[in-house]
């Protein structure tokens, strides 16, 4: 991506091209790849395009400015911020709480120094069974996160249980009420000022 400019450097034309430029000096047999010295006869220069700076990307998306500048004898197009509209901001902050509660509410439930597998509905209806085969007073067998088998008697099993469905039930109301504010949110600012929470 190449400038042409004046000799102020002021923009005359961007983007420009080295087509353009053979195109506009016809007279003239310029290499295939010219020089930064060749390209400045002719008042050209390359176009730096700069990295994505800091942002939100539920809340803002990033674009090139329109018009490069110069600073310090090169020339550079920036990125900028640009709001996205109510409605969007709004969906991809849902999107985030969505994916985030998600990923805390499959998490796996602690056991000792391990875990017992919980990654899904599948895990979820298992374990869910073996619940309630525990509550009658039987011992079960669990999958822990490193794939080994363990037998826990009913009785911690159930206050294990009890304790991590008390957690994800929590997880679950606390993401619903988040997702009720965003919903409710009526301006930019208000759904900036939503809480996500541990959702964030």
């Amino acid at each position: 991506m190449y400038v042409l400019h004046d000799d102020e450097n002021n923009i005359v034309k961007f983007p420009y091209s080295l087509r353009q430029l053979r195109r506009d000096n016809r007279n003239v047999a310029f290499p295939a790849s010219p020089s930064v010295s060749k390209l400045a006869e002719f008042n050209v220069a390359k176009v730096i395009v700069e990295g994505e700076i800091a942002h939100d990307p539920a809340t803002e998306y990033l674009a090139q400015a329109e018009q490069p500048f110069y600073n310090d004898g090169t020339w550079y197009l920036a990125q900028e911020k640009h709001a996205y509209p109510l409605e969007t901001q709004r969906r991809k902050l849902l999107e985030r709480v969505n994916t985030n509660r998600d990923a805390a509410f499959w998490a796996n439930i602690p056991h000792g120094d391990s875990a017992i597998q919980f990654r899904g509905p599948g895990d979820q209806s298992n374990l869910t069974n073996l619940y309630q085969h525990a509550k009658n007073g039987n011992d079960v067998q669990v999958i822990l996160e490193d794939n080994s088998i363990e037998t826990i008697a009913a009785a911690d099993f159930t206050a294990l249980m009890e304790t991590a469905l008390a957690g994800k039930s929590a997880i679950r109301l606390a993401a619903r009420q988040i997702k009720n504010n965003l919903a409710a949110a009526g301006t930019k600012e208000d759904l900036q000022a939503v809480d996500l929470g541990d959702f964030a």
